[in-house]
């Protein structure tokens, strides 16, 4: 229960953050400030993509993976509401016109691994030096790979995050849903793949084991 709470508060507040402020550096703030309070109680992943790759690399059980995803999706909707209640207006997730279908699922596809592998790198070091400055290192990472791709695909890289939008711009009369399958799935697809190549990447060489 502590996991759910834990998740579905953070992921309220990164989606309240992002939907006021549309601002890929806001963004990045207040994941920073989101994981290190969240991994004082429960590990704390606020996205489904991460949560479906921590889950790949066997770190977490079926249970826990169905516990963070439903917070996350249910604590990205209430964001998603109170951003509307606040704002007046949805924000709509949709590419930008010049981008061709392709292309929007490339970029997603792209730097939604990136950013999931960055996550892994850092949670499941090698060496423990890293862990002190995860949530810095994770909330600049994300905050540069929004920074890139937000004028082309929108705030991309996040599951809930477009699924909530896009229910609330939906009943507002939007058609933003319709750039939904793009948004929910190909992140979760990159997402198995970085922690496949996270499992690779980490993997002890030959001379590490001969000398153990």
């Amino acid at each position: 229960m502590l996991r759910f709470l834990t998740e579905g508060f953070g992921t309220l507040m990164l989606v309240l953050a992002i939907g006021i402020s549309t601002d890929p550096i806001a963004a990045g703030l207040m994941l920073i400030i989101l994981l290190y309070i969240g991994h004082t109680f429960a590990d704390v992943h606020l996205n489904p993509a991460v949560s479906i790759g921590v889950w790949t690399l066997g770190n977490d059980s079926t249970s826990a993976l169905l516990s963070r995803v439903s917070g996350q999706f249910i604590g990205a909707l209430g964001g998603a509401y109170l951003t509307l209640w606040i704002a007046l207006i949805p924000y709509a997730p949709e590419p930008a016109s010049s981008i061709g279908v392709a292309m929007f699922i490339l970029l997603e596809f792209l730097f939604s691994g990136l950013f999931v592998l960055l996550f892994l790198l850092m949670m499941f070091p090698a060496s423990m030096r890293t862990r002190t400055l995860f949530g810095v290192i994770i909330g600049v990472g994300y905050s540069a790979c929004l920074m890139v791709v937000e004028p082309l695909i929108g705030f991309g890289m996040h599951p809930a995050l477009n699924t909530a939008f896009s229910i609330v711009d939906y009943t507002e009369g939007g058609m933003s849903y319709l750039h939904l399958p793009v948004y929910l799935f190909t992140p979760l697809v990159a997402g198995i793949l970085s922690a496949l190549l996270h499992k690779k990447l980490m993997m002890p060489s030959t001379t590490d084991q001969q000398a153990k």
